[in-house]
């Protein structure tokens, strides 16, 4: 067993991290970088749309993953 193996064992029972919830995340990333629903949804296409993923109606597909990720990754 090498350290780095030992290092992300105590790592992982100490400091264990949990699954990131997606629309936490965007909602999160949206505050840094000082962006609004109306924001989201130029990205996205849709005002609803973007309403509906904020309040968790509606799940985020694949398509809208890329979008947010080339637009947020471009401006960052």
């Amino acid at each position: 067993m090498s350290l780095l193996d030992l290092i992300a064992a105590y790592e992982g029972r100490c400091w264990p991290i949990g699954n990131a919830d997606p629309i936490e995340v965007l909602l999160h990333t949206m505050q840094l970088t000082g962006r609004s629903q109306s924001d989201l949804a130029e990205v996205i296409g849709s005002r609803p749309r973007a309403w509906e993923l904020i309040r968790r109606k509606r799940r985020l597909n694949l398509d809208q993953i890329c979008m947010i990720t080339r637009t947020y990754e471009l401006s960052a």
